[in-house]
């Protein structure tokens, strides 16, 4: 770039007007400052609970599994009712879960990370009511990465069924005792 543009472009900046802390614009050789146009206007919401409109149930598509789309069909929906109400308690839990599913008994199992000594060790996780970690079931091979994001829970034999990237399918039994592995296979 030749150094009579460089003093060009230096004189143009200097004319464009400074927009310092909260928007405010100085009045720079004479140019007035740019309006707020992020200034909400109207009445502050004021509402109530909604009322519950329940759809008519979906097609159940075999086998009836669930996963991180809901159902085997990928919909993204549930037939079960959201909450609604007043003053619901919401809290958090910190642990490494991945995706939730829950099972007809409404036992949850989830995705679960732990750091152990090798690094990061993928499983999946029996989960209570408290979000604690009350069983965890891990491959038997160290070093498999699973692919959580695309497991699947099979509700009729609450089975989960769960890949790695390197390459094995496992098949998780889930039960009130926890988690046990029923078979693995290598696909690769």
């Amino acid at each position: 770039m030749h150094f009579s543009y460089l003093l060009a472009l230096a004189a143009i900046t200097a004319a464009i007007p400074f927009q310092g802390q909260n928007g405010a614009t100085s009045h720079k050789r004479g140019v007035p400052s740019i309006p707020n146009l992020q200034t909400p206007r109207g009445k502050k919401f004021i509402g109530s609970p909604a009322s519950a409109k329940p759809l008519q149930h979906k097609p159940v598509y075999e086998p009836e599994a669930i996963n991180m789309h809901q159902d085997g069909g990928n919909t993204g929906t549930i037939d079960y009712p959201g909450p609604l109400g007043n003053n619901l308690e919401v809290t958090s839990a910190l642990e490494g879960l991945h995706i939730l599913l829950w099972t007809k008994s409404r036992q949850t199992v989830a995705g679960y990370t732990t750091l152990g000594t090798s690094g990061l060790k993928w499983g999946l996780a029996a989960v209570d009511d408290e979000m604690k970690v009350q069983d965890t079931w891990y491959p038997e091979v160290d070093g498999q990465t699973l692919n959580v994001a695309y497991m699947e829970l099979l509700l009729d034999t609450d089975q989960v069924v769960v890949t790695s990237k390197e390459g094995q399918i496992y098949i998780v039994q889930v039960s009130v005792a926890g988690l046990r592995m029923l078979n693995t296979k290598g696909w690769l």
